[in-house]
């Protein structure tokens, strides 16, 4: 049986299949009489009455016409109109091989006629003819994989299949839309072609192309009927799309079907179907259809694991796909059926990858459970309410498995700009901050698994944090200048930020002041340039409140521009249509993370308008028992905010925002944010009052519901479901942001789990053999080999070879997203208080003096009394010491990948060119961390929502081959996949991670007792030289975070553990260097400031003393917390004439 046609959604009726050959001929012949014959005719006619015809145009003003002129003239038009429509056919032939809709030019006759005629002969075309590519299917694209555009259902074990795994592209459902995914095909698919399948009729297309114009397709590109259509792009189409119904009604396959070890096509057909004998069905459905491994079913008796199979859809619900509450099932091999038809699943071709750390099942106690990943209608079911993904579930063994959620999100943050990304980002690496305090020693804290993490890494892959930098300063840099001027913050419509800066759309023309310009001397319209020197510093701009602390993202233009709104400039804002709750959830999101405001009072009132945001961020969102309370409370806000305006008598808070004194943040914005589906008896009515009280003050009404109701004029109406919205006051429209339920139960689970309240979770096996008991002498041996192959860069800043040290990423060059892309730190903050010393830190341990320095033995270790004027231990060995000091670096056996601060290489044998380097380290990075994976998890971890083919994807690997080079016995140090036994990447055995020796000494150091242990502590806090992947820019290295957190938690642990150990021996100095050591990478810790606190003391510098505890005090107000109770303890009791600030 023919495989399934891969350019419709149902099996096609024979009669129906003759019937389009049959147009395809009639069209042919058409064209040949039009092309061919109609130019015939006119030759033959041009050439009879065209002699004549020009003689008598020459007496034309002199003789009587005889007709010869006006024949002549109908032979020139016959001429032009068949010229026009061989244009329109050469101009439509193009066109619909690239799969777009050919420019439609004015004047131009015959361009329908072409395009349904060449549409009618290209539709039934096959796509192996000539015309066809000749490469291979490309992987699926991850945004397109997870769209939920199939009609049926997905049973446990069931994937939606990507199309570009030879899946047919079909018509379905999608939040009530009927949809359509364009399939990667040749010739390629045109919307002609579409209307022509799914519609019936070709001449549809402009339908279809209304629908979508202006929409954001997967890749995050805006539709345009003239432009090409991408595979993987979901479109729209017309509610009454017959084959949508043959999609949904059980007249072609709509499910699919997972391969896992053991099944034969007998036994799914039994689970699936209900039937055994029912399997020649599935086979002769996918037989000859490519797979992800390479396969094409060919022989019944032989299927592979992780083939994904179509399945033919059932016409009653017998066999429905369970609740998605099943899903945790699909990981789990089911036993292998009764062998009643073709032979069992043959033996997978790889081994299964490794578990990645980032999705190895995690102990944490589970604080909820998980909302179904499925979009609720909004009037029939319950939003996500549930809590955070339990992160102990096992996730899959291989990262392929999040491709699709973590691409199928991209676009979705992107929309904003990467601006709601970066919010959320910053907000989860301060909370996270505040987890690494709390800690518990041997801990490590809470962190997402599976969806949530998918999301996170979205996240990552799509954040713009210097964008967030920029809008803050300009807008904060105005105000200043503003203040100084005397003039009052104008009234904003929208904003819009552009690649080339940022544009204000103001309500009323006004005098611009720097950094902003007038846009072609319209004062109603200001310009700040992106990276504007006139952009001013926070210590400048502190002197005046939050100038527009309401700004929120209002979605994206046709350019694909960010637009904003001040919620403040609108008395009530209220919000309709199907996505109401999604835009809602959206907003509050950006409330709940917003950098552009100090604080905000955020009153929330029903059950499905932000569920959970209450209580897990207290000090923003409350929530109100009922319409009225949410408007009393927010109506005694306005009061307070009328009489404090009559007491600096200002008119508007505008004015009153730029008095330049503490007002005691009286002017801090209160929001509601109402649901009013529960409203009851109360209705809109409260709210509405609410909005008409006078003056106006910092009070936003943000109200949703099924319709308009009875709204003021003033009001702002969002009605999702009409597309773009137009920005009252300004010529912007934008498409909604809106947070789908999924995303958004992701985003609060992030949020949830980075409480400082959750459990802290048990650290996951390291990497590394066990320690085993091991003699002296061989301990001995080992850390003289260790010392003697620590590199330079970590005691010496001296430079190595080129060829050898690849250099670290620099940092960003603007100084306000310093630190911003790091996987962990909340933006540049711990990067400032990472780059202090301590006090006097620097001159006892980080100078070449004290790099020399080293443990002392008991014996020679100075006295406490004497330690403020001890001189230089003796080294921990003399290797150490010679490695600090020798000129030129250790030539290491293998490349050692660096992770433990700035990431790197250091001992590659080979070269790469500098343009490249940046992508290769981090190839590197993640390879070494993560052995034994696919190109799949490959590309999804640095490619992140990237369609990556072989012609992206081998040449980075090349590269990085080359330059890691070969050992003295030629073997390669990154060999080849086709050489590996189980066909992964994966690094030879000699090439290592300063992580992996960070582990591998500190388990060891940990387990032997004495200064041979602690030399071995030292050894593995030598390797720290910062941050963990310090300095990683934006959207790279979206894979770390996990990885970062574990880190810096196992070295404050061992720096803790040395610098105890020192001080229970008498040596404070060592001590003092382990806890600065400590600090590099994790300057939150209150534990290794305690530490500090004991060493300084020991040492009898009291000054030091007093300075660090500055230091932790001024960390501490950065934060915006108080010092730890047992921090306080340990100052009082270190420093009792002056009690410490608690």
């Amino acid at each position: 049986m023919p495989q399934p046609s891969p350019t419709s959604g149902t099996r096609r009726r024979p009669g129906s299949a003759a019937g389009a050959v049959l147009r395809a001929l009639v069209s042919l012949g058409l064209l040949l009489v039009l092309l061919v014959g109609i130019p015939a005719l006119l030759w033959w006619a041009t050439a009879v009455v065209g002699p004549d015809g020009v003689r008598a145009m020459g007496h034309l003003l002199s003789t009587q016409d005889s007709g010869q002129v006006f024949l002549l003239a109908l032979a020139v038009v016959g001429w032009i109109g068949w010229g026009m429509f061989a244009a329109s056919v050469l101009m439509e032939i193009p066109a619909q091989l690239a799969g777009r809709t050919a420019p439609q030019l004015k004047g131009l006759l015959g361009q329908r006629t072409a395009a349904t005629l060449v549409g009618a002969i290209f539709l039934v075309l096959p796509a192996g003819t000539a015309l066809a590519s000749t490469s291979t299917p490309a992987q699926a694209a991850t945004p397109v994989a997870s769209a939920p555009v199939q009609a049926g259902t997905t049973t446990p074990g069931s994937t939606a299949r990507p199309p570009a795994m030879g899946q047919e592209h079909r018509a379905g459902h999608r939040d009530g839309i009927v949809t359509y995914t364009v399939q990667q095909v040749r010739p390629a698919e045109s919307l002609w072609s579409i209307a022509k399948q799914q519609l019936g009729d070709g001449n549809r297309w402009q339908e279809i192309a209304d629908l979508n114009t202006g929409r954001t397709m997967v890749d995050g590109t805006h539709f345009r009927a003239d432009g090409p259509i991408q595979p993987g792009w979901i479109l729209h189409l017309p509610s009454h799309a017959p084959h949508h119904a043959a999609a949904s009604d059980g007249t072609g396959p709509s499910r699919t079907h997972t391969v896992r070890a053991g099944e034969s096509l007998s036994g799914i057909a039994q689970s699936e179907l209900g039937a055994p004998d029912e399997w020649p069905e599935i086979y002769h459905l996918n037989q000859g259809q490519p797979q992800p491994e390479g396969h094409r079913l060919t022989d019944p008796d032989l299927i592979y694991p992780r083939e994904i199979l179509l399945l033919p859809e059932q016409n009653s619900t017998a066999h429905s796909a369970p609740p998605a509450t099943e899903q945790h099932h699909h990981a789990q091999p089911s036993a292998p059926p009764a062998a009643t038809g073709p032979a069992l699943v043959a033996p997978a071709p790889a081994t299964p990858p490794a578990t990645t750390p980032q999705d190895q099942p995690s102990t944490t106690p589970s604080v909820g459970a998980s909302t179904p990943g499925t979009t609720a209608d909004p009037h029939t079911s319950d939003s996500p309410t549930a809590a955070p993904s339990a992160p102990d579930a096992a996730a899959p063994s291989s990262t392929a498995a999040h491709a699709t959620a973590t691409g199928s999100r991209m676009p979705l943050y992107a929309l904003g700009g990467g601006l709601l990304a970066a919010a959320v980002l910053t907000m989860l690496a301060a909370r996270r901050v505040f987890q690494q305090r709390r800690r518990q020693p041997g801990r490590r804290i809470a962190m997402p698994a599976g969806s949530a993490a998918a999301t996170e890494r979205a996240l990552r892959a799509t954040e713009h944090p210097d964008a967030a930098v920029m809008v803050d300063a300009a807008l904060r840099t105005a105000a200043v200048h503003l203040a100084a001027a005397g003039q009052e913050l104008p009234a904003i419509a929208a904003a819009v930020l552009t690649p080339s800066g940022l544009d204000l759309h103001l309500q009323a023309p006004a005098a611009a002041v720097p950094p902003f310009a007038a846009v072609n001397g319209d004062l109603a319209r200001w310009h700040c340039p992106t990276g504007s020197s006139e952009l001013l510093g926070p210590d400048a701009t502190d002197t005046v409140d939050a100038p527009y602390p309401a700004l929120i993202t209002l979605g994206g233009d046709g350019n694909g521009w960010t637009v904003l709104v001040d919620l403040e400039q609108y008395p009530l804002l209220h919000i309709t249509g199907p996505d109401r709750l999604q835009v809602l959830r959206a907003i509050a999101i950006e409330l709940a993370t917003s950098r552009y405001a100090d604080h905000l009072d955020v009153t929330v009132f029903g059950d499905q308008a932000c569920p959970r945001l209450p209580e897990l961020l207290p000090e923003r969102f409350t929530a109100a028992p009922s319409v009225r309370a949410a408007a009393r409370a927010a109506t005694a806000h306005h009061s307070d905010q009328t009489r404090a305006l009559a007491a600096v008598g200002k008119p508007t808070v505008r004015q009153a925002r730029l008095i330049g004194e503490d007002q005691g943040a009286a002017w801090t914005p209160h929001i509601v944010l109402a649901d009013l589906s529960d409203a009851g008896d109360d209705g809109q009515e409260p709210l509405v009052d609410l909005a008409a009280l006078a003056p106006r003050t910092a009070t936003v009404v943000i109200t949703t519901a099924d319709g308009p109701g009875d709204l003021p004029d003033d009001a702002f109406w969002l009605d999702t479901a009409a597309g773009q919205v137009s920005v009252p006051g300004a010529a912007v429209t934008a498409d909604l942001q809106l947070l789908p339920d999924a995303d958004y139960a992701d985003l609060v689970d992030l949020v949830a789990l980075s409480d400082d309240t959750t459990p802290d979770a048990p650290p996951q096996p390291a990497n590394v053999p066990a320690p085993v008991a091991t003699d002296a002498e061989v301990l001995e041996e080992r850390i003289a080999s260790a010392a003697a192959e620590l590199p330079a860069p970590v005691l010496s800043p001296g430079p190595t070879d080129a060829p050898l040290t690849a250099a670290p990423f620099p940092p960003p060059s603007d100084t306000a997203s310093q630190g911003s892309g790091r996987p962990s730190g909340p933006g540049g903050l711990m990067a400032k208080f990472a780059s202090f010393d301590l006090d006097d830190t620097e001159q006892a341990t980080a100078t070449d003096e004290s790099l020399e320095r080293d443990l002392p033995s008991p014996t020679d270790g100075p006295d406490l009394e004497d330690a403020p004027d001890a001189g230089p231990a003796a080294p921990l060995h003399e290797d150490v010491a010679v490695v600090a000091t020798s000129p030129e670096a250790p030539v290491l056996e293998a490349p050692v990948i660096r992770v433990l601060g700035p990431v790197d290489v250091i001992g590659a044998r080979g070269t790469v060119d500098s343009k490249n380097r940046r992508t290769v380290t981090e190839i590197a990075a993640w390879m070494i961390l993560h052995p034994g994976q696919d190109h799949h998890a490959l590309d999804e971890a640095i490619w992140p929502g990237r369609n990556v083919s072989r012609k992206t994807r081998n040449p980075w690997i090349t590269r990085l081959r080359s330059w890691l080079g070969a050992d003295n016995a030629g073997d390669k140090f990154l060999p080849l996949v086709a050489s590996t036994e189980d066909a992964l990447y994966r690094m030879a055995n000699t090439v290592t991670s300063d992580w992996d020796q960070f582990q591998d000494m500190t388990a060891t150091g940990l387990a032997t007792p004495g200064e041979t242990g602690d030399r071995l502590l030292r050894l593995a806090l030598e390797l720290v030289r910062g941050r963990p992947f310090a300095g990683a820019p934006a959207r790279r290295y979206v894979w770390a975070e996990n990885l970062a957190q574990d880190m810096i938690s196992a070295i404050t642990d061992t720096a803790a553990q040395l610098a105890q150990r020192r001080l229970d021996v008498g040596d404070p100095r060592g001590a003092l260097w382990a806890a600065t050591r400590g600090l590099d990478a994790s300057p939150e810790s209150e534990r290794l400031y305690r530490l500090v606190f004991q060493a300084r003391h020991a040492l009898g510098d009291h000054d030091g003393l007093e300075r660090a505890a500055q230091q932790l005090g001024l960390l501490c107000d950065e934060l915006g917390s108080d010092m730890e109770d047992a921090t306080v303890d340990v100052l009082r009791s270190l420093l009792p004439a002056s009690a410490p600030r608690s």
